[in-house]
């Protein structure tokens, strides 16, 4: 948070103790404040300091609960981090920070999401343009990836980025047919169909409608991408899916009936794919295509949390969702800590194999 947010934020006033928290004797009095603004008291019978915290259980935060509430509030309404900043009065780099942390908070609590599978289920896939927000490496892009970050650049712009960033004469005495196609071939277009451009999502909604939506890996689904659901299917008798060949393999590990329906089919007998395509157009509209909502790959896997989340209690008012997840974040971080630079380092539980190496992303 910034200097000015500092001095505009209000503070939660705690109401003054009635008595030692070590000795429980009356006899105390203020005694200044500690770094963070909270007030210290000194005990005038045992002679011992103690504070009392402005702020709310949430470690490593500096917004009272109130800031707390108005930022839920605009998640919950779906704002971009523009709007949010500008409804809050709060950075936008701070609503960020604490936007994924309000999502690590749900997945520390909820990351399994479903435990079980009742009834009949049914499963497709889904597919969000891989994302690279907030990464700055030119050597990831060019040598990593195969083609320069997705931005227009003219032809001029093209090789001052690459001069810029040390590698246009690298590649000009090492890979001259490589720099050709950076500047003027079409490695840089956005593949057609199933790529590694696309990052796929599982997506199962059973009979109680409970859901399971996770990000598993880029590109086409294969097989083993279905290994984290094995076991989730004890009281489930029915599998319904597309005609993807991975299903057919989860389906008999399983024991379950699997019922698939062909392209070009919207049924098979009286089963349909009707409840999962409703979850498809709840992602949508949740992170529309045109607006570039799409979160970064390397926080996709707990962005998706938040979506889980308010999908499963969508029958609750804004102010119902903004008390729960309040509520998530004190019962997480009242006892864990997530600071600015345990987010930066996180890691992504999608399988980029087929991409770049793990720890590059």
């Amino acid at each position: 948070m910034t200097a000015e947010e500092k001095t505009k934020a209000p503070t939660i006033q705690s109401e003054r103790p009635s008595n030692c928290k070590f000795c429980k004797s009356t006899k105390i009095i203020r005694h200044g404040k500690i770094a963070n603004g909270s007030p210290r008291y000194i005990c005038k019978d045992c002679g011992k300091t103690f504070t009392v915290p402005n702020y709310t259980g949430i470690r490593y935060g500096k917004l009272s609960e109130k800031q707390w509430r108005d930022l839920l509030k605009g998640i919950v309404l779906n704002l971009s981090i523009p709007k949010l900043s500008a409804m809050t009065g709060i950075s936008k780099n701070t609503c960020w920070t604490n936007k994924i942390k309000l999502c690590m908070a749900i997945q520390e609590k909820y990351g399994y999401q479903v435990e079980g599978f009742k009834g009949t289920v049914e499963a497709d896939e889904y597919y969000l343009p891989t994302s690279f927000k907030g990464k700055r490496d030119a050597k990831f892009f060019i040598y990593e990836l195969k083609r320069m970050p997705r931005h227009h650049r003219t032809l001029a712009e093209k090789i001052e980025y690459l001069e810029k960033n040390g590698i246009y004469e690298h590649l000009e005495l090492n890979d001259p047919a490589y720099l050709n196609d950076l500047l003027y071939g079409d490695v840089n277009a956005k593949k057609p169909g199933i790529s590694d451009d696309q990052v796929c999502f599982l997506t199962f909604v059973d009979s109680s409608n409970d859901v399971y939506v996770q990000p598993v890996c880029v590109g086409r689904l294969n097989i083993s991408d279905m290994e984290p659901l094995k076991g989730k299917f004890e009281q489930a008798n029915t599998l319904v899916t597309d005609s993807h060949n991975a299903y057919p393999s989860l389906a008999a590990s399983e024991n379950l009936l699997h019922m698939q329906i062909q392209s070009g089919e919207h049924t098979v007998g009286k089963f349909n794919l009707g409840k999962v395509n409703g979850l498809h157009s709840n992602l949508n509209r949740y992170w529309p295509h045109k607006l570039g909502r799409a979160p970064s790959l390397k926080y996709m896997d707990v962005e998706i949390m938040l979506f889980w989340w308010l999908n499963q209690n969508e029958q609750l008012t804004v102010d119902e969702k903004v008390d729960g997840l309040y509520k998530i974040l004190l019962e997480v971080y009242g006892k864990t800590t997530v600071d600015y630079n345990s987010i930066s380092k996180h890691k992504t539980r999608i399988n980029v194999e087929r991409l770049c190496s793990k720890e590059q992303v």
